[in-house]
């Protein structure tokens, strides 16, 4: 983590780009979608890219092409949305983090703002486990736990800006993020 709510590692300034991460079920789609249209500025969703370029749901992209292949994908859209001269708010898939080359665009090329949320918390917030199709072994808050701590160092590790989500509304997590930004000047939610 980078010490503290809202502490910034890397200059920034001059990025266009706010690219949301974190577990699936953090809020990162709602909370960018909510970014998005308080700024003006151009929502990327990832995963909803995937869907598109396929026509399929990403539960059936995991069902027909597998994991490898939806992280070639999920690859290539992030690689597209940060090649993008012109400002955009990037809502990541939870999993993007997995991938070394999506690490290091995301600490070159965003802001990158990480929505941190608790297993407990997860396992109320998460109702349809079948459109999770990586958390269909991990039911349990128990096994969340598990699943999310193979993933959180490297959430941590190229987050810019961490919010701490639990106990938050969408909207409430935008303020904070919109507060931060311009708290450390970054300039990205200005099209």
């Amino acid at each position: 983590m980078n010490g503290y709510e809202g502490a910034s590692r890397r200059d920034h300034h001059g990025t266009s780009h706010v690219a949301i991460i974190g577990f699936m079920g953090a809020g990162k789609s709602t909370v960018a979608e909510l970014l998005a249209q308080r700024s003006g500025v151009p929502l990327v969703d990832i995963d909803a890219r995937i869907a598109e370029a396929a026509q399929m749901s990403i539960e059936d992209f995991f069902a027909h092409n597998g994991e490898q292949e939806f992280r070639w994908m999920e690859h290539e859209m992030l690689t597209d949305a940060l090649r993008c001269p012109d400002a955009s708010i990037i809502a990541c898939g939870g999993g993007i983090v997995l991938d070394p080359r999506n690490r290091a665009l995301l600490e070159a090329q965003a802001t990158v703002i990480y929505l941190q949320v608790t297993a407990e918390e997860l396992a109320q917030r998460i109702d349809d486990y079948a459109s999770r199709p990586l958390l269909q072994p991990a039911i349990e808050a128990d096994a969340l736990s598990d699943f999310m701590q193979e993933r959180e160092p490297l959430y941590e590790r190229v987050a810019d800006i961490t919010v701490d989500t639990c106990g938050l509304t969408p909207h409430e997590v935008c303020d904070r993020i919109v507060g931060m930004l311009e708290e450390g000047d970054h300039g990205v939610l200005h099209p």
